[in-house]
Order: structure tokens, then sequence, then C-alpha cells
């Protein structure tokens, strides 16, 4: 590419080639392991709340079984469940961002389940069935709800940390071009707070066997074609 350079950067498929004008940042897997998925945590933690809230509600209602008939029993699990769920979406505590943060992790949460609770207090008094359901094995239901919510924020802290020292938090990306244009992009990456989530993992040029073997502190890896086959060749081990 001899040393060229566009701005902005792009997200390919690990194993789809670089085209040359392609653009300089290219994500890609780094040398830590599998770059860990935003997407997929976020599905997990919220399937792990549901479970959560529904296996605490089913051995809550094994509890108290002889006080409340169990068919409107399971009808308020049901259905808190379903509400505790959208109430943790809309609370925030979902949010990827926020899984490394302890206490912000763990107040949504709470205010999640915490308004859900105030949802089926509120239905208690107007829908019939809910009403006679009503009683203090709700309670007991929304504190195993807490402590499990807790516990799965406290644990998911330490999963995040452990991925942040491995490096496998972030979105990796090669800078393809050593010239000025590149420099000023590597010094933009390392200075601002916008893109601490982006991992330079190297330098890639057509020049590179006359150039340096770093670039503003990043060691220039090869040329574009050994860039395709670095693609290519992680993309084969995930």
């Amino acid at each position: 590419m001899n040393s060229r350079l566009k701005s902005g950067s792009v997200t390919i498929p690990m194993a789809q080639s670089l085209p040359e004008d392609d653009t300089a940042a290219t994500p890609m897997l780094g040398a830590g392991g599998r770059t860990v998925s935003e997407a997929i945590v976020t599905r997990l933690v919220a399937t792990f709340d549901g479970a959560c809230l529904l296996g605490v509600g089913l051995a809550t209602m094994h509890w108290h079984s002889a006080t409340v008939d169990w068919r409107l029993q399971g009808l308020v699990v049901l259905l808190g469940t379903v509400l505790g769920l959208n109430f943790l979406h809309l609370a925030g505590a979902h949010r990827f961002a926020l899984f490394d943060r302890l206490d912000g992790a763990l107040l949504r949460a709470l205010l999640g389940w915490l308004s859900t609770l105030g949802a089926l207090v509120l239905a208690a008094a107007f829908i019939d069935p809910i009403t006679a359901a009503d009683g203090p094995w709700m309670a007991t239901w929304f504190a195993g709800g807490v402590v499990l919510l807790s516990a799965g924020r406290i644990v998911l802290r330490q999963q995040m940390r452990r991925w942040t020292r491995e490096g496998r938090l972030g979105e990796r990306v090669a800078v393809v071009g050593a010239g000025p244009i590149a420099q000023h992009l590597l010094r933009n990456l390392a200075g601002s707070q916008a893109n601490a989530n982006l991992r330079v993992v190297g330098v890639y040029d057509d020049e590179a066997a006359r150039l340096p073997r770093r670039c503003m502190g990043h060691e220039i890896l090869g040329t574009v074609d050994d860039l395709i086959e670095d693609v290519r060749a992680r993309a084969s081990i995930r």
C-alpha cells in the first residue's frame, strides 16, 4: 500500500481478504485468545437472570405450597419473570459497559427487580388471580432474587476483570500503512479516551522490509498480504 492510509475503520469477517485500497484500521483477533462478544455475554446474562428469577420463584412455590394455590402462584411467578427481565433491561442491568462496575451493576439489577415487585403489588390490587396469590411468599421470592442477581453480578465482575487481564475485551485493530497519516492515527488511538476499547495489534505496510521495525511504538508485522494471511489464520482456529 506504500504507506497510504484512509481515515476511519471497517470491520470485515475474519476469513475475508482485505482489498489493497481498504481502510487502515481493521478489527482482528489478538494473541490473547478469542475476543469476547458483547452481544453473546449480554444475552447469557439476561438468560441467567431469567433462570434465577424463575428458579427462585418455583422454589418459593414449593416452600409455601400449603398457603396458596400453586396454579395462582405459577401465574404470578411466570408473569413476574417476564416483567423482571423487561424491567432489568429498562434499568440498564444488561448493559455490557456496566458489568465491570460492581456498584452500578448491583444498583441497576436491584432497581429492575424492585420495579418488578412494585408492578406485581400494583397488579395485585386490581387483578383477582394475582390478589389471591399475594402473600409472604412473594417477599421470599423477592429476597431470593436479590441474592442471586447480586451473586451473579459479583461473579460477572470477576470474569470481566479476568478477560481484561487476558486482553480479550475491546476491539482489535491492525493499522495498514506506516506513513504520516498512520502515525497521526496511532497517536489519536493512544491518546483518546473514546478509543479506550481499541487495541492495536500491529502495523502492516507493503514497504515493511525498508521500514524500521516499529511505528509509534507498534511493531510492523509485514505487508498487506501478511495481514490477509494473519486474518485467515486466526479465523481458521476460532
